[in-house]
């Protein structure tokens, strides 16, 4: 009797726990940034996933494990956007491996193109959203969203997501012109020489490149450098089945600073031929 009690207790257990999780969905809305009435108009605009607690989702590269998160977009005729804009991911490990990706509230910044003259009062967009999301286990994200807004009137932004958008722009690597880049191909791995007349190279606490397309270099949390007088080396090692041996290093280029003002995160775009 008591045995048969408990059995039931512990399948009640999984039923509730199984029933809790399928609950626990994120939150995913599109928002949009404040904009004038003008004839022909850009508007900023981003796709929020409010993720539950320990819960993450993936970044373009995902790194060793989930998968990208990626997005198609359903538009009013005449109406275009801009690629999804990528913020820093943060880097994830679990037993060993790395991936790419993002907590709490992930933000995708992305941008709404009209022509002169557009005529329509308003429009809607359209997102198929598809992801995985993970904590101690991984599962699909699949939604499909949409935002409708005026156009015949002065549109302002709650403050909310005025914040969000700006913290995401803000988070966003830029082009790199304040640093000197040479890339040199090993057999295991690509050694980056990085100068620059701008940034104080000692101040350099930590620097990463994490690369935008998987299965060429190696994920990890750490990568190794050294710092001699005004050059630093940074090793980006070789994964070990890489998919192929790369001509340029594409990715971005993350670099923690220690300064008197305290620490601060720079982060710039990469496109550099590897000799």
């Amino acid at each position: 009797m008591i045995k048969n009690l408990l059995y039931s207790l512990f399948l009640f257990q999984l039923v509730f726990s199984a029933f809790a999780q399928v609950k626990n969905e994120p939150e995913v809305k599109i928002i949009f940034d404040s904009f004038p009435l003008e004839k022909s108009r850009n508007i900023n605009a981003a796709v929020v996933v409010r993720l539950e607690d320990g819960w993450h989702i993936y970044w373009r590269n995902p790194g060793d494990s989930g998968m990208p998160t990626s997005f198609e977009f359903i538009l009013p005729e005449n109406v275009k956007v801009s690629e999804i804009k990528w913020i820093v991911p943060k880097i994830f490990e679990f037993e060993g491996y790395a991936s790419y990706g993002y907590e709490d509230v992930a933000v995708f910044p992305f941008n709404i193109y009209m022509p002169e003259n557009f005529i329509q009062d308003e429009i809607t967009i359209e997102v198929n959203l598809k992801s995985l999301i993970c904590k101690d286990v991984c599962k699909p994200f699949n939604q499909k969203i949409n935002g409708t807004i005026r156009l015949d009137e002065m549109y302002i932004a709650s403050k909310a997501d005025s914040d969000l958008l700006f913290s995401a722009y803000t988070n966003l690597p830029v082009k790199n012109d304040k640093l000197k880049l040479y890339a040199k191909n090993f057999s295991d791995s690509v050694l980056i020489n990085i100068s620059s007349e701008i940034i104080k190279i000692n101040k350099i606490k930590n620097v990463h490149f994490i690369p935008y397309e998987n299965g060429i270099f190696k994920n990890s949390v750490v990568q190794n450098f050294t710092v001699s007088g005004s050059e630093l080396v940074l090793t980006a090692e070789f994964d070990p089945f890489k998919t192929k041996v790369p001509d340029t290093l594409n990715g971005i280029l993350v670099i923690d600073l220690n300064s008197e003002e305290g620490n601060s995160r720079l982060a710039f775009e990469v496109n550099q031929k590897i000799e």
